[in-house]
C-alpha cells in the first residue's frame, strides 16, 4: 500500500461516481448494448487531453475485461483510419470520445444523430448517447461529448471510473474492478457544469515526507518532482474532475533552493495544460515564478520591491512569457522574503504599485489585463 501524504488542499477531491448517472451495467439490459470489446474513436484534430484521455480509456477497458482494444482516428478528409481490429475486439460497437466542435461531432449532429447545442460552449460538461451506425464500419457507438477539452477527458474518465478503474489506482494502490461484461446503458446523460469553476489541490510542506517517499519510489538521489511525477498528480486530478495545481513550493538542501515546477523539468509546464491542469502560483510567488527562482540565483540582489525594483518586475515580466498561452492562473500581489511581511513605510502604497505594475505587465502580454486570470494576494496574511 503506498502511502497517501498530505497535500495541503484547496478542493477535497472524492469519487463522484455515486453522485453521477450510471452509464454502464455488467448483466444483460434491456435496451443496453455490450462494449465489452468496443474499439474507441477520437477526432485528430481535438487537444492533446482528449487523446491522453482516450488513450488510458483504452488501458482501463483494457484492465477491467482484459480485451485489448484499438484506438481509431476520425480525420475529416479521410474518415476513420488505424490499426487493425485486435482479437476478441469488437467490430461493431465503438466509443466515441470528442469535443462538441470537432468535425466528428458536427458531422453526427449534421446527420441527425446526436444533439449538442445546449451543451457547446458550457464550462466542463460532457454528454453521453448512444446511436445507431454512428460512422461507417459501427453499427452502435456510444458518444462521449464534451463542451470543451476538460470536459471531453472527464467524460472519458468517467466511463473509465464506473467500469471499475479508480482515480486513486496508483496513489493509493486501488485495484481495478475485473468484469467479464461491459453494457452501455440506453439512455442519453448530460453532466456539468460544475458548481465550483476551479477545483485542486496545493502541494505544500512536501519536504521532507514526500520529497523522500518520491526519490524512493523513482529510484533516484536528486528529490526533484519532475513530469514523471507530476503525470501521476495530473491523472488524479482529472479523474476526480479537478483542474487546478498550486504546486510543490518548499525550500531544501537537495537540490538546492528547493522545489521549482518551472525549471525542475521543463516538461512540467507543458505537461500540465496538456493535461487541462490550471497552474496557479501560492500567496508568495506572484507572477507564475516560484520564489526558488529566485533564490537560486544571487545576482537577483534582495527581494525588495522599492530598493530592487528593476529586477523584481524583470522577474515577473519573465513569469507570465513563460507561461506563454497555457491556461494560467496568475498570483498578483507580493510578499517579503521568506514569505514575510513587506518591508516598507507605507506596505499598502507599495502593494497598489505592486499591483499597478502587474496588471500593466498582464495588459502588454495579454492584450488587455482581463484577459487573464488573476488571483489577488495582500501582504499581511498570504491570504487570496
Amino acid at each position: 500500500m503506498k502511502i497517501w501524504y498530505c497535500f495541503a488542499v484547496l478542493f477535497a477531491g472524492v469519487s463522484t461516481a455515486l453522485l453521477e448517472q450510471s452509464l454502464l451495467a455488467f448483466d444483460p439490459t434491456p435496451g443496453a448494448i455490450e462494449l465489452t470489446g468496443a474499439a474507441i474513436l477520437r477526432d485528430i484534430s481535438d487537444p492533446v487531453g482528449v487523446e491522453i484521455a482516450t488513450n488510458d480509456l483504452a488501458s482501463d477497458l483494457e484492465e477491467v475485461t482484459g480485451i485489448k482494444r484499438p484506438i481509431f482516428k476520425w480525420d475529416v478528409a479521410d474518415g476513420v483510419h488505424g490499426d487493425d481490429l485486435p482479437t476478441g475486439s469488437d467490430s461493431s460497437f465503438v466509443i466515441i470520445v470528442a469535443t462538441a466542435d470537432s468535425p466528428l461531432i458536427r458531422r453526427l449532429q449534421d446527420d441527425g444523430k446526436i444533439n449538442v447545442e445546449d451543451i457547446r460552449g458550457k464550462w466542463e460538461t460532457f454528454r453521453t448517447a448512444l446511436v445507431p451506425n454512428p460512422v461507417p464500419g459501427f453499427e452502435h457507438g456510444l458518444v462521449i461529448v464534451g463542451s470543451d477539452k476538460r470536459g471531453t477527458m472527464f467524460g472519458a474518465y468517467t466511463l473509465s471510473e464506473q467500469g471499475g478503474k479508480s482515480p486513486l489506482h496508483w496513489w493509493a494502490d486501488v485495484p481495478t474492478t475485473k468484469h467479464t461484461h461491459i453494457y452501455a446503458l440506453n439512455k442519453t446523460t448530460t453532466h456539468g457544469s460544475p458548481s465550483v469553476k476551479y477545483r485542486g489541490i496545493f502541494i505544500n510542506d512536501e519536504a521532507p515526507a514526500l520529497t523522500s517517499w518520491w526519490a524512493t519510489k523513482s529510484d533516484r538521489n536528486d528529490y526533484t518532482f519532475d513530469a514523471e511525477f507530476y503525470t501521476h498528480v495530473f491523472d488524479l486530478l482529472v479523474r476526480l474532475k479537478a483542474n487546478f495545481l498550486w504546486p510543490a513550493m518548499w525550500g531544501s538542501f537537495i537540490p538546492r533552493p528547493g522545489r521549482i515546477f518551472f525549471t525542475d523539468d521543463p516538461r512540467n509546464q507543458q505537461l500540465a495544460d496538456d493535461y487541462g491542469i490550471v497552474v496557479s502560483t501560492s500567496h508568495h510567488e506572484p507572477m507564475q515564478r516560484a520564489s526558488n527562482e529566485w533564490k537560486a540565483d544571487p545576482a537577483h540582489g534582495e527581494w525588495n520591491w522599492v530598493e530592487n525594483n528593476d529586477e523584481v518586475v524583470a522577474f515577473m515580466e519573465e513569469g507570465v512569457r513563460r507561461a506563454a498561452r497555457n491556461e494560467t492562473y496568475f498570483t498578483l500581489g507580493m510578499r517579503g522574503t521568506n514569505d514575510g511581511p513587506i518591508e516598507a513605510d507605507d506596505p499598502v502604497a507599495v502593494l497598489q504599485d505592486i499591483f499597478q505594475t502587474q496588471r500593466g505587465i498582464l495588459s502588454e502580454h495579454y492584450g488587455n489585463e482581463s484577459a487573464a486570470s488573476r488571483a489577488y494576494c495582500v501582504p499581511f496574511g498570504g491570504l487570496c
